[in-house]
């Protein structure tokens, strides 16, 4: 298994993480399958609050539990 975290920045120094969980909840949707047996897609819904300065930046960082 793994840990997955969305890190998101509006200026690339400081970062802000979002643990992934293993099921949709909240502002992230989870569809197995998808696109195909076995893998996953993660939709993270992001507010257009939390780009305020007209830039916004994200990575994943996961690592294997």
């Amino acid at each position: 298994s793994t840990t997955q975290v969305l890190q998101t920045s509006t200026d690339l120094i400081n970062w802000t993480d979002t643990e992934i969980p293993s099921a949709t909840s909240g502002n992230v949707e989870i569809t197995s399958d998808t696109p195909s047996a076995g893998y996953e897609t993660v939709t993270v819904i992001i507010s257009t609050e939390e780009a305020q300065s007209g830039k916004w930046f994200g990575r994943l960082s996961v690592t294997r539990d």
